[in-house]
């Protein structure tokens, strides 16, 4: 049975988020991480099987941030747009973070292999929260966009004719 350090995952994921951003994906070392987090290397692998997982780990933090900004902004919206547009700024802003990570050669061939299966689940989430917002603006009865909604949000990332273009038609489905 491997042996849990207390208090070990929390600093692996610090010192692995701050020496991704410093030094990028292709020369982030699972065993500078270790020692800088005072564990030997093989130790590591009892929290994160391999370098991408790792990574995976520290974007879900900031995911789940991102997650609950959009339920807040669902939460107090005054309309569907509103609540959407939220959702697409809450998108913007994660994505936001990880930019300078995502441009990077290596992590664009190293994340190939599971892409279909994480938008999935995104859209997944987003539909959720897009449901949740027509369900409490009184329209439940008219989710049968809702999957087409969530891809939009994807799309309208940071680009603002396709944020404009959402903007109409959810003016034009939900008034």
């Amino acid at each position: 049975m491997p042996k849990i350090i207390e208090g070990a995952r929390g600093k692996i994921l610090a010192n692995a988020k701050r020496r991704l951003f410093e030094k990028g994906y292709q020369h982030l070392s699972l065993r500078e991480v270790a020692k800088e987090s005072g564990i030997a290397t093989g130790t590591i692998y009892n929290y994160f099987a391999n370098k991408d997982y790792l990574i995976a780990n520290i974007m879900l933090e900031d995911w789940n941030v991102a997650v609950q900004k959009m339920e807040e902004y669902c939460q107090s919206a005054q309309t569907v747009k509103e609540g959407v547009l939220g959702i697409c700024q809450s998108i913007q802003e994660f994505s936001g973070i990880y930019d300078s990570i995502w441009q990077q050669p290596s992590v664009a061939a190293a994340a190939t292999p599971d892409m279909e299966h994480r938008h999935e689940f995104l859209i997944h989430q987003m539909k959720e929260k897009i449901d949740s917002l027509l369900e409490n603006k009184g329209y439940g009865d008219k989710k049968e966009f809702n999957v087409l909604i969530a891809e939009l949000v994807l799309a309208a990332n940071g680009r603002k004719e396709v944020v404009n273009q959402l903007e109409t038609l959810l003016e034009r489905l939900y008034p």
